[in-house]
């Protein structure tokens, strides 16, 4: 695989954590910034519970991300101060949508379905280099492969964080329509939920992985307004 012909798209993250999250705020920053045209595309990500509950009551779990594509360089250090003040920490991303498999399925609603969102860390000892390798070319195809469930796969690799935040090296996000989808297709066999988990732990910390369920809500710009132009 040619790393030169990825699709990757730059973001910047903030991730909020605990109960006092303010998500009609969150939801503010993402709408104007991308109505004003500082970012191109927005979302936020809400916790909920999905097809299988994960997490604790843990007060420092993860309850909340703001994602702002292809921010404007100028805007950046205004909507991070309205962020963290806010109560996010910030990355700078690269992500990556390994593949999509809801293309051509018109009229599906994809509000039904699941988004899972995990974080990656590598494991003590590996390069940063022979990560990003590992995980973006060998384990990308493993879940191609044996997640015939999984109907979108997406990568990001984080770039830079703020003090304070957990310093992970990327995380996953991976979509499921239906049900079934997690419950009985999540794996193509026994050999590939093995082949999967054996690889996993050759470069991973799974121990600092962190699990989330979550439903996104998009914002875009006003195409028809921008037509009219």
């Amino acid at each position: 695989m040619g790393y030169s012909d990825l699709a990757l798209r730059r973001k910047h993250l903030w991730v909020f954590r605990g109960d006092g999250v303010e998500l009609s705020a969150i939801r503010a920053v993402a709408s104007e910034a991308v109505s004003t045209g500082a970012a191109t595309e927005g979302a936020v990500d809400r916790r909920s519970d999905g097809p299988e509950p994960r997490g604790t009551d843990d007060p420092g779990r993860v309850t909340a991300l703001l994602h702002l594509y292809d921010l404007a360089p100028e805007a950046v250090a205004r909507i991070a101060e309205r962020a963290t003040g806010l109560g996010g920490l910030g990355y700078e991303i690269l992500e990556r949508a390994v593949f999509d498999r809801r293309q051509g399925l018109a009229g599906m609603d994809w509000g039904a379905g699941w988004n899972l969102i995990g974080t990656q860390t590598r494991r003590p000892g590996l390069d940063r280099r022979d990560f990003v390798r590992h995980w973006g070319a060998g384990h990308a195809e493993l879940v191609r492969a044996h997640h015939p469930g999984l109907s979108r796969y997406v990568q990001n690799y984080v770039v830079t964080h703020d003090a304070g935040a957990v310093g992970f090296d990327g995380f996953f996000e991976g979509y499921f329509m239906t049900q079934d989808d997690w419950d009985v297709r999540l794996y193509d066999s026994p050999e590939g939920e093995r082949l999967l988990a054996d690889d996993a732990a050759s470069f991973l910390d799974e121990g600092a992985t962190e699990w989330i369920w979550v439903e996104r809500e998009r914002f875009g710009p006003d195409w028809a307004a921008f037509a009219a132009r």
